[in-house]
């Protein structure tokens, strides 16, 4: 992680994402951008077994949702983005073809791989069953 920052600490970061705002500084310095929503740059680090991990234990993270909600808005956007190139890219493919060249593009293991390349699991907040891999 990043070095601390003298900003006074956002009321969304507490309990065990009280580390938030130095993962999201973290976060910004690896994809070389700022966030101009940084609760939402923390909620995207959030997978949903943290958020059930912590109902189970009887003290819900009610304050901030999963990622799950970003995760289907980005899935969406990657898909339309990938379909456009493609679109563009090859006018004489039929759909048969841009489909599953769209396919290869949003694979998950593509991304998975740029996510491990670019070092992002270590700021994932991951429940300790999905960190055992339960």
């Amino acid at each position: 992680m990043e070095a601390e920052s003298d900003a006074p600490t956002p009321a969304w970061a507490r309990g065990p994402i009280a580390d938030a705002p130095d993962r999201v500084r973290a976060l910004e310095a690896r994809l070389a951008l700022c966030f101009s929503t940084p609760r939402l740059a923390a909620q995207a680090l959030l997978h949903r077994s943290v958020v059930l991990e912590q109902e189970r234990a009887g003290s819900p993270l009610d304050w901030l949702p999963s990622n799950e909600r970003l995760e289907f808005l980005g899935d969406a956007v990657l898909n339309a983005m990938a379909a456009r190139m493609v679109y563009d890219r090859f006018p004489t493919w039929d759909e048969g073809r841009l489909t599953e060249a769209r396919s290869a593009l949003v694979r998950r293991a593509s991304f998975a791989q740029l996510a491990d390349d670019l070092g992002l699991g270590d700021l994932v907040y991951m429940g300790s069953a999905e960190l055992r891999g339960d």
